[in-house]
């Protein structure tokens, strides 16, 4: 990866792929290369804090590539909310 290399924020690969903010964010969050972002706030203890996501073109590369393979298996996992 390449410092320099484009960095696509989750809105703008939701909307190049036509899939919701919630499923990039889901496929994304625990891929090495991914930029996480958070910054200290207070909290209270059922908060979470904020993390913005920076996905490198190369990871976005390397992932279609994988997924786009006979064998190549998409799973979206959920994250579990709690209300």
């Amino acid at each position: 990866m390449v410092a320099t290399e484009h960095h696509y924020t989750v809105q703008q690969l939701s909307e190049k792929w036509q899939v919701a903010a919630n499923t990039i964010r889901n496929l994304f969050k625990d891929e090495p290369g991914v930029l996480k972002v958070s910054q200290p706030r207070l909290l209270t203890r059922k908060q979470k804090p904020h993390v913005t996501l920076r996905i490198p073109a190369s990871v976005v590369e390397r992932l279609h590539k994988q997924w786009s393979t006979p064998t190549g298996s998409l799973e979206v996992k959920r994250s579990r909310r709690t209300i």
